[in-house]
This record gives structure tokens, sequence and C-alpha cells, in this order.
């Protein structure tokens, strides 16, 4: 008998899972970071050495932009023979510049050893017409190579020095002499590399990734499109120009770092700001006027103040009116004037006070105003947005248990979202453009066993 129902087989197929609010997108920010002055060993004022040679073509990795980097941060290598009396070789080095920069900061260099065993470095430091180093800033640590090559090494500024000739390093903007020497305890003659020395103003300036999570996804939406050209002598083909790989990510939640994402992001050396305060206050008697004082006032922001009665016939009646100017000038109820060390760098006080009609003395008054505070300060400029390179990776699972995480190396945030909302649980929407990667690439997928990855 015919078996009727064989039709009613069907294929095996299977489906996305629900995207669940464990889930997240990830971001990694990778950014370029440079020296504000280098020294090419190539360049030595004078050595303590036997033979002395330099070699362009070698030239360390770098290990500061591990992950990105734009152009070659290092130079070649300055070979030095130990000299035998004293198991060391030396070279001194100047760097024209305002030494003020990174007094406080980073000197990092690269050493090239010949084998394995201990190397003493020590690095000396002073102003650039002590050429003698008559007053300079010692300091010693010891490299435990296990193998021959380079070894990175960073001196770091802002600690007190393991020793002090004569009165100390005292850093000008005429700029600084550094000697570099290496002491080892190698048998005989040992031939020793010095590479690439970099000043940096502050240890955060080596900070060049930083990783931003987006969770509790609504999804991540887009389609790739190609076009395709019209019948013509080689027929109909796709126009790879017209490529274009776009997503949009929607979430609920995200690492507090989340701004770094925002292309405009520059992060500023400034560590104070403020947020705006009301408070009410009791204008006191000075003179011929009436006042309250705002000790914590930020002055660099000389706007943002308002003034009002506490009590009136109505809210317009209540409202003062400001003054402009460095000196006071008459003033009537209904107005008020604002000096600070901002408009009048002779004042004798702290912070701004507020001058009122000496009718007002003892009246309550409603003030808000910039309050000085610590904070982490960034603002928004073009001028950098293409510094820094971003990473985005997120993870589909599928119903038959195997999952593919997908890897776009070459990420332009488009659109962000800037917006306030009522609504404490508002979603944020990121608009993303993938380009193509130094391989051709607009994503790499990872196909495996999402139990594989719970092991």
């Amino acid at each position: 008998m015919a078996n009727c129902n064989r039709n009613r087989v069907r294929a095996k197929t299977i489906s996305q899972n629900k995207v669940d609010k464990y889930k997240t997108v990830d971001f990694n920010i990778a950014s370029d970071i440079d020296a504000c002055a280098k020294i090419n060993t190539r360049r030595y004022m004078e050595t303590e050495a036997g033979t002395v040679v330099y070699k362009a073509t070698d030239v360390p990795a770098d290990l500061i932009n591990a992950c990105e980097t734009v152009g070659c941060k290092n130079t070649g290598t300055l070979f030095m023979t130990t000299v035998e009396a004293t198991k060391k070789a030396a070279a001194k080095f100047s760097s024209v510049g305002d030494a003020l920069d990174y007094a406080a900061g980073i000197v990092y260099m690269y050493v090239k050893v010949p084998a394995a065993g201990n190397y003493t470095i020590e690095a000396t430091l002073s102003d650039l017409p002590d050429t003698k180093q008559k007053d300079a800033d010692v300091y010693r640590q010891t490299i435990k190579a296990t193998r021959e090559g380079f070894y990175p090494v960073t001196v770091e500024l802002a600690k007190a020095p393991d020793e002090t000739v004569g009165k100390g390093w005292t850093p000008t903007t005429s700029g600084t002499v550094i000697k570099v020497s290496v002491g080892t305890e190698v048998e005989g003659t040992a031939m020793i590399g010095l590479s690439s020395i970099a000043f940096f103003n502050d240890v955060e300036d080596l900070i060049n990734n930083e990783v931003v999570k987006i969770s509790c996804l609504t999804g991540v939406d887009g389609d790739d499109t190609l076009d395709a050209t019209e019948e013509a002598c080689q027929g109909a083909e796709y126009d790879k120009d017209t490529a274009a790989v776009e997503r949009t990510v929607t979430g609920k939640n995200f690492t507090p770092n989340y701004m770094s994402l925002h292309p405009m992001y520059v992060k500023a050396d400034t560590t104070v700001g403020f947020v705006m305060r009301t408070v009410q206050l009791t204008v006191q008697a000075e003179g011929e006027y009436g006042v309250v004082h705002l000790a914590d006032h930020m002055v660099d922001e000389c706007g943002l103040i308002y003034a009002s009665m506490e009590e009136g016939c109505n809210i317009s009646d209540a409202l003062l009116s400001r003054l402009s100017g460095p000196n006071l000038v008459t003033l009537d109820e209904r107005q008020y004037q604002a000096i600070n060390t901002k408009l009048n760098p002779d004042a004798e006080f702290v912070g701004t006070k507020l001058f009122f009609n000496k009718e007002l003395v003892g009246r309550d008054v409603i003030v808000s105003y910039p309050q000085e505070t610590d904070a982490k300060v960034y603002y928004l400029a073009d001028d950098e947005v293409n510094e820094r390179k971003v990473q985005m990776t997120y993870r589909k699972d599928y119903s038959d248990g195997t999952a593919e995480t997908f890897l776009y190396r070459n990420v332009f945030i488009t659109s962000f979202p800037m917006g306030l909302t009522s609504d404490g649980e508002g979603e944020k929407s990121f608009t993303i453009s993938i380009r193509r990667d130094k391989n051709g690439r607009f994503v790499e997928v990872y196909n495996h066993n999402a139990a594989d990855a719970t092991l």
C-alpha cells in the first residue's frame, strides 16, 4: 500500500532564540597613543661605551599601542658594547621642549639585551642647560631577562627618585637631559641596545582602550545591502562600491562610560565642573548695599545666575533683574549686581557677591547659580573624530544549541542618543555604520556549540 503521508516529512530547521535581558553588545574603543616628546637614540650627545653603532632597521614592537596604531611610533636602536671595567654602557640624550608638561609623568623606553640575566637600568634626568648633570634625579630598576631581545622600561617621574644629585632636577620650559645607563652581569662585554625614548604627560595618557556594554536589549537591527548593475557588455553583476552594512543597537542598560562611544567625545584635562544649585538666603547689610555671598560659585561661569524675592504679590513682581559691570552702580529694589573675581580681579573675596538695594536687607531671596564641584570633565568636538577605532561584538543563539559570535572590527557610530526621557527605563538607540577592515572584511562570524562556551 502506498504511503500517502510521505510529503508530511519536513526538513529540520532552526530558529533564533529570543533576546534575553542578560545578552549584551560589547564595544571596544581603541585610541592611538603618542608621546608629548620623543628621542630618537640616533641623536645622542655622548656615550660611555666601547663600540657604538645605530641600526635604523632594528625597531622594537609597539607595546603601548598593542591593539591598534596609526603609523610607526618606534624608531631604530642604538647599540653599545659595555665597558669591561664597569660592565656598563651608557648614553646621554637631550629633549628640547617644555619639561613642565611631563615633570610628573612617565618616561618610556626599550632596552635590548643580548642574553638572559639581570640588567640594572639607571635613568638620570637634569635640566637642559645642565649637560654635566650636576643637579639631577636618578631612577633605578632591574630587568630580569629570560631571553634575548627588547624589554620595555617605564620610569614614573611622579615617584621620588632613588638618588638626588646636587639640588636635584628642576624641570623648566627649556627641556631635559637624560642619561641612560645599563649594567650587566654577563661575562666579558655585552652589546646593549637603546630605542625609542618617549615622555608622557601623565599615566592616564597610556589609556588606549575602553569597553562599553549595552544590555537589556530590544534588539540589533539592520540589513546588509548590495546594489546590482544593469545588463551591460559583460552582463549584470553586483556593484561592490554600493556594499553597505548598518546596524541599530537598542537597549535600556549601559555601562557608565557609554558616552565614550560618542564619536566627538574628548576627555578634558580639567577636573573642575559645576552643578546648578538653588538656595534661599537672607540679604545682609554691607555699606550702602545689601549682600549675599556665594563662596562656592564657579566664577568661570559668570552667567546662569537667577535671583528673585522669596515672597511677592506674584512671580513676575518677585523676579529681580541683573545688571552687568565690574564696578557697583546704584540699584533699585528690583535689581541686583554680581561681582566676582572673573569680572573684577581685584575683588577682596572668594567666589561671588550679589549686591542689592539696601531696602532688601533682612529679606529672603531665592538664588540659583552654578556651584563648583570636582568632576570628570569631557567635551564634544569634531577635531579628534578619526583618532579612535571602534570594534563591536554580540552573540546570536539558535534553537539547536548553536550560537554565532559576530565581530565587527571597523565600526562608526553615526547617530548617538542624547535625549532626556521621563521614563527611567527609556531606551537608547545607536545607529552604526560598518566599514571594511584592513583585510577587506565587514564582519567575522564564529559559529560554535553554545554548550561548549559554558564549560
